[in-house]
């Protein structure tokens, strides 16, 4: 909203609009309880799977250490991936199936 506020802001600015429509309007919303894993409760996820050799321990370790989503990491190139400036490039998603997810 603040975004669409400022747009608005500007064309009255330029002399496009004389007044901004959305003065007076505001958007509740209510707040998400985002779900996120602690530091120590990913160490511990990790030391586990990585103990018990579980073979999604390298895609998990890949998302948590990265911060990527699923697609990202499936649509995953070699040529996305710099070793020597470690770096990765993310320019593109997969849309995952709900089959594909679990």
């Amino acid at each position: 909203m603040k975004m669409v506020k400022r747009i608005f802001e500007l064309a009255v600015e330029e002399g496009l609009l004389e007044r901004n429509p959305c003065v007076g309007i505001s958007v509740r919303t209510t707040e998400v309880d985002q779900k996120v894993l602690t530091s120590v409760e990913v160490e511990k996820f990790l030391t586990e799977a990585r103990s018990l050799q579980h073979r999604f321990y390298p895609v998990w370790a890949m998302a948590l250490f990265t911060g990527m989503r699923s697609g990202e990491l499936f649509a995953l190139k070699w040529t996305d991936i710099d070793l020597e400036a470690r770096t990765i490039s993310v320019s593109r998603s997969t849309q995952l199936s709900e089959r594909t997810k679990t």
